[in-house]
């Protein structure tokens, strides 16, 4: 059988409303990918918001820790990179200082047992000092960072 025009015309229309129908399906499949898309975006950002605010606030405290840092270093190396000058000058007077009374037969007087304590908690602060310059020092070269 031979189709007439109107049978071709019907075929015409339901192949371009098909056409039609499957544009409008791949457009909404694509448009709900987009928005899924859309939704992981915005996650995303948002995440990196919050973690690049926590990161720079981290990143402040570290940076000000770390010149606080530098700044006692280089005190304590000012301070423990000096001889104990005093110190060792109140030694000598301590010795001497105990052997006068020694000879002279005096009781040790109070202010010789507390030149002693001084003299040896001063040793002992020196000797701390250096421990933690040291440990400063390590840390400084162990956590090298560009500011």
């Amino acid at each position: 059988m031979k189709q007439g025009k109107t049978e071709k015309a019907v075929f015409a229309k339901l192949s371009t409303d098909k056409v039609e129908l499957a544009s409008v399906n791949e457009l909404k499949s694509l448009t709900s990918k987009v928005a899924q898309e859309g939704k992981d975006y915005k996650s995303l950002a948002s995440k990196g918001e919050v973690l690049s605010k926590d990161f720079d606030k981290i990143a402040r405290r570290y940076h000000t820790a770390y010149m606080e840092l530098n700044d006692l270093v280089e005190d304590l190396r000012n301070a423990v990179g000096r001889s104990p000058k005093n110190t060792m000058e109140l030694d000598g007077v301590i010795v001497e200082f105990a052997r006068k009374t020694k000879e002279l037969g005096i009781d040790t007087p109070k202010e010789l047992r507390e030149a002693r304590r001084t003299y040896q908690e001063n040793l002992e602060y020196y000797e701390d000092a250096g421990d933690v310059w040291q440990m400063l020092m390590d840390l400084q070269s162990r956590y090298k960072f560009p500011f």
